[in-house]
C-alpha cells in the first residue's frame, strides 16, 4: 500500500476512477476538486491513466508498481531500437534511467514520475 501522502492520492484517485468511472478528486480538503473535472491537485492524467488500466486488467494494489516498472521497460526498448546511438551509449543512457531516482526509486513505489521518463525520453528522440 501506498506510504508517501501522493502516492495515497494518486492511488485513491485512481481506485475512485475505476469504481466510479469519474475523475473528480476522491480526497480533498475544501470537499471539492479543480475547476477542470473536479480533479484532484495532480490533475486528471494519473487516475485516467491507472483508472484506465485497471479498468481493462481489473483492479490490484499492484496495478501502479506494474504500470511503473512497464513504463521503464518500455523505455529502456525504446532507446535499444535507436539507430543512431551506439551499444556502449545505448547501455550507458540506460544505465543513467536505472540509477536515477526516478527509475530506482518510484518504479517500486505508486509514484508517478516513471512516465515522466518515458516522454521525456520520446520528446528529446523526436
Amino acid at each position: 500500500m501506498p506510504v508517501w501522502s501522493d502516492e495515497f492520492g494518486y492511488y485513491l484517485n485512481s481506485l475512485s476512477f475505476y469504481l466510479n468511472k469519474t475523475l473528480e478528486a476522491s480526497v480533498t480538503i475544501s470537499g471539492k476538486g479543480s475547476k477542470l473535472l473536479g480533479a484532484g491537485v495532480h490533475g486528471f492524467m494519473y487516475p485516467l491513466t491507472h483508472g484506465t488500466i485497471a479498468l481493462i486488467f481489473g483492479w490490484s494494489n499492484l496495478n501502479m508498481v506494474f504500470t511503473n516498472l512497464s513504463f521503464l521497460l518500455l523505455s529502456a526498448f525504446y532507446i535499444l531500437k535507436l539507430k543512431f546511438l551506439n551499444t556502449s551509449e545505448k547501455y550507458f543512457v540506460l544505465f543513467l534511467i536505472i540509477t536515477y531516482p526516478t527509475g530506482s526509486l518510484y518504479a517500486f513505489t505508486y509514484m508517478q514520475e516513471t512516465i515522466h521518463n518515458l516522454f521525456a525520453i520520446i520528446v528529446s528522440v523526436q
